[in-house]
């Protein structure tokens, strides 16, 4: 490249710019946690580049404008809201990271960098996860009760909604044509060992037909992985139901009901103690309390 080129301090913006943005959207194939730290981080070091040859709002308009202009804008068009912190984070970073540059300078100035990387980590893997859960299960609960919807268990015995009433029980709804339900097995399996001792609690994973599967494929698949948990199935009628009635479109699904037969939570599988909204444990813990 033309280093007379390089010099322009326009031409250096305008580097700076694709560089992040290429970094900051590609980040996106691993997954959204990591993409909001690397959009914070890397918008971040961009704003420490700036230099006071150049006015801000032009440095500031030229670094920025490439993400905002396809990222964020597509964000918000679409009402993707799972990722509208990622969208947002870094116009707050370069912002900081100009600020820092311009007036800060020495030991204060290492000192807020670290604060802020600290920051932009910890809303990453913390403050995400639980915008997702917040996201992906806010005002999902659209029936107050579990419709009557009829199970089989291994030995083909007829197995209906209502005979779960006066106890509180939780749901996995999976297929086999899913990967993310047998990654989150193992999960629910010590969700399950947790609570197995309970007598007021039961779980299921309840498997969804396809066609494809026939009557045996999906026994078979479960019942190799050896998992603890107790195991239901469905038929090609039963699983239409479900997906109707439950508004089940994608699995795995969580499915919470209370002894009374109400359904008090529906949504992913959350386990992990960062995450505080829709935590599974304070779900059921809840339910039980509210049993005594």
């Amino acid at each position: 490249m033309n280093i007379k080129l390089l010099e322009n301090k326009y031409t250096v913006a305008v580097i700076i710019s694709l560089i992040a943005f290429t970094v900051s959207v590609f980040a996106g194939a691993i997954n959204w946690l990591f993409q909001f730290a690397v959009c914070g981080l890397i918008y971040l070091i961009a704003g420490l580049l700036y230099k006071n040859d150049i006015k801000c709002i032009i440095f500031f308009s030229l670094v920025i404008f490439p993400f905002i202009f396809v990222y964020s804008a597509l964000a918000f068009i679409r009402e993707a809201e799972q990722v509208y912190p990622i969208a947002l984070i870094p116009v707050i970073s370069i912002a900081t990271g100009m600020i820092i540059s311009i007036s800060l300078k020495g030991k204060l100035k290492a000192f807020i960098i670290s604060a802020y990387v600290i920051l932009i980590l910890a809303a990453a893997f913390i403050g995400m996860p639980n915008w997702l859960s917040f996201v992906f299960n806010e005002n999902k609960n659209e029936i107050s009760l579990m419709p009557d919807i009829k199970f089989h268990t291994e030995e083909d015995k007829a197995v209906s909604s209502d005979q779960f009433n006066g106890k509180i029980v939780i749901l996995d709804f999976w297929s086999t044509s899913c990967g993310l339900c047998f990654k989150k097995f193992p999960e629910f399996d010590r969700l399950y060992s947790e609570y197995k001792d309970n007598k007021n609690i039961y779980f299921y994973a309840v498997n969804l037909f396809l066609k494809r599967d026939g009557k045996s494929g999906a026994k078979k698949i479960i019942n190799d992985l050896n998992y603890s948990f107790k195991n239901l199935y469905t038929d090609k009628n039963e699983a239409e139901k479900i997906r109707k009635l439950l508004k089940i479109n994608a699995v795995p699904a969580i499915v919470v009901i209370g002894k009374n037969g109400e359904i008090i939570y529906k949504g992913q599988l959350y386990t992990n103690k960062k995450v505080v909204i829709n935590n599974i444990y304070d779900i059921i813990n809840k339910a039980l309390n509210d049993s005594d």
